[in-house]
Order: structure tokens, then C-alpha cells, then sequence
């Protein structure tokens, strides 16, 4: 009776460990890594990456960005749009999250003004 008893524990214990995580589990997972050991990074003279988020529910990847000084000001929404759109119809390193469908957010954000100077959603009718 013992050994049977440790013997169901223990497959428990392997199956619980063997599991593969889902592909939302991994994004999350990709999401607060990048958040914990890279954020925020800069990425020219006035933009700053600031963090991400992932949505399961929403199945939507949220990209958090900070514009700082003359870039406040003269920020070409309408070209940054069609310029993200661009690289994520491109992008290889999008491949997994735009085969599952995922939706992808990008928002920036003025420093100074603490405005929002844009925030547009890709969905999977936009970037296919």
C-alpha cells in the first residue's frame, strides 16, 4: 500500500514537472523576464522601451514607450504607425506571436507632457 501510494505521488510530481508550458505561459513568462532584466532601454536619443505586458484574455502584447525632449514635440504618429506595421509584418522574431493571432499595442508616452502621443493595436487582420 505504501509503494503504491509513493509510486502515484511521485508520477504526479513528474507529470506536474514535465508539463510544457502553453504558449501564453511562455509569452507571459518572454514578457516579465524582458521587464525584469532589460526595461527600460533606450532605443535612439528620444525614445525609451519602457516595459511590456501580456493579456492572455485579451491575447494582446503591449508595448509601453517614453519620448523625451525635442522628439515630444515633433513626434510623426501617422509614420510611426505605418513604420510598426512595417516591422511587424517583417519581423521574424514576432513569427510565433503573429501565427497564434496574437493582438499587438504600442503606446508612447511624452516625458514631459505625460500625454499619450499615440496608441494603436495591430491585429492579425492588419499585419497578415
Amino acid at each position: 500500500m505504501k509503494k503504491t501510494v509513493f509510486l502515484v505521488i511521485g508520477m504526479a510530481v513528474c507529470l506536474s514537472a514535465c508539463r510544457k508550458q502553453t504558449f501564453e505561459e511562455r509569452v507571459a513568462q518572454e514578457v516579465k523576464e524582458f521587464n525584469e532584466k532589460e526595461a527600460p532601454k533606450r532605443q535612439d536619443m528620444y525614445t525609451m522601451f519602457d516595459s511590456m505586458t501580456f493579456v492572455p484574455k485579451q491575447q494582446t502584447l503591449s508595448y509601453y514607450y517614453t519620448v523625451e525632449g525635442d522628439g515630444e514635440q515633433l513626434f510623426p504618429a501617422e509614420l510611426m504607425k505605418e513604420n510598426i506595421l512595417k516591422g511587424v509584418r517583417s519581423s521574424l522574431a514576432l513569427k510565433s506571436h503573429k501565427e497564434h493571432g496574437l493582438n499587438l499595442q504600442y503606446k508612447y508616452y511624452g516625458k514631459s507632457s505625460g500625454k499619450v502621443l499615440m496608441d494603436v493595436t495591430f491585429t492579425p487582420e492588419d499585419y497578415n
